[in-house]
């Protein structure tokens, strides 16, 4: 048997821009990369990045299907897996950063 796969997108699916977007994403990942600032000056960009209700439905699906993750969004163009999977971390959605297809 295979193993399920999602399909992830951010914008608009669990990032609804509401305060924090992508840009406010990449701008703090820019400042933390350069040694500007640190993860934890932008605790209230993680902690209200993506919306905590379409978390919760993500978290339920994973737990129950342990799915690989496809990440099908455009932050990709703009930020490294590195980055993201530290966006994914501090945002509480470690269970993706470490269930990303490898390819």
């Amino acid at each position: 048997m295979g193993k399920n796969v999602v399909f992830l997108d951010f914008d608009d699916v669990i990032c609804l821009s509401n305060p924090f977007d992508a840009y406010d994403a990449i701008i703090a990942m820019g400042a933390i990369d350069s040694g500007a600032e640190t993860i934890e000056d932008h605790a209230e960009l993680w902690a209200k990045l993506f919306e905590s209700e379409a978390v919760g439905h993500l978290k339920a699906i994973h737990k129950e299907f342990e799915p690989v993750y496809v990440l099908s969004t455009s932050w990709i163009k703009f930020l490294t897996l590195e980055s993201l999977r530290c966006i994914l971390r501090q945002s509480g959605l470690s269970f993706v950063a470490d269930s990303l297809q490898e390819d």
